[in-house]
């Protein structure tokens, strides 16, 4: 008889509390259905443009100022995002940024992408990556008459002057390998043109720069025609391998699903895997197809 009655008392709990319960489940509903029209895939799609911060990386990709103005008309990943468009049938805006803005300008939604960014554990714990390409390897320069380093060990020599960008691969490299301001006569500059620790270097300011392959093999060739006197560093063994992507958001699955997809896709049109295995071609010391 009380198993009973406590039946019924239950059953009359759930009928009487029914509008209630509905009442919440219309609105979790309704949340995640708003929630997902304003999901940036979603923004993307309905604008019909895809806004891709660009970081001054040849030859990923790279961007030229006038006054105000800026054109990006160069570098593998315009390339790959010229096809991307074309196939969806949406714009692409490309959107000049510096290393040190990407989170904001993806938090502030002023792009929806980063093109070509280094996976760095920072990064990957404060956004997400839709995708990697490519790996790229952590080397350095030196002088070519400088025959002091040899190793990554002769990075830890008392008489080596070593420089990099603050914040950049280059420092986080060197904090991996344990080398650091307080442990070694490191010196770190604040720009946003690697070239000119590279320039330290060749004018007797710095013995070694240490930054990601493609920047230092970049920089030599565009020098080599005016006698470089710098050589490459750790090529057998270099300092790190990072891989390089697309960074977004973190928490938009659906952007990241679609990029993943799309990229995938137009990476294997003939106008973009020309352009991709002739990057390979010419850098394949330093970089790799994932």
């Amino acid at each position: 008889m009380i198993e009973l009655i406590a039946l019924v008392v239950t059953v009359l709990g759930i009928v009487l509390s029914y509008p209630s319960i509905r009442k919440q489940w219309k609105d979790h509903v309704s949340q995640s259905g708003a929630k997902n029209l304003n999901s940036a895939l979603s923004n993307v799609l309905e604008r019909k443009t895809l806004k891709v911060g660009c970081i001054p990386y040849p030859p990923f990709i790279n961007y030229q100022r006038t006054g105000k103005k800026h054109s990006i008309d160069e570098g593998y990943y315009k390339t790959l995002f010229d096809a991307l468009g074309r196939e969806n049938g949406l714009e692409i805006e490309y959107i000049p940024v510096r290393n040190d803005w990407s989170l904001d300008y993806l938090q502030s939604n002023k792009v929806d992408v980063i093109a070509c960014l280094l996976r760095t554990p920072e990064r990957i714990r404060k956004a997400d990556f839709a995708i990697t390409l490519h790996t790229v390897s952590m080397n350095g320069v030196s002088r070519s008459d400088d025959l002091r380093i040899q190793e990554k060990e002769h990075l830890r020599r008392d008489d080596v002057r070593v420089i990099a960008v603050e914040g950049e691969s280059g420092q986080e490299a060197l904090r991996d390998y344990g080398i650091s301001k307080e442990t070694s006569p490191l010196q770190l500059i604040e720009t946003d043109d690697v070239s000119s620790i590279f320039k330290m270097v060749q004018a007797g300011l710095a013995d070694v720069a240490i930054s990601d392959g493609l920047a230092c093999l970049e920089y030599m060739n565009s020098e080599e025609g005016e006698g470089c006197n710098l050589r490459l560093l750790f090529e057998e063994n270099p300092l790190l391998v990072s891989a390089c992507g697309l960074m977004i958001k973190a928490e938009e699955p659906d952007l990241k699903k679609w990029l993943f997809e799309e990229v995938t896709k137009a990476r294997e049109i003939p106008a973009v895997l020309t352009a991709e295995n002739a990057l390979i071609s010419e850098y394949g010391q330093v970089v790799h197809r994932i």
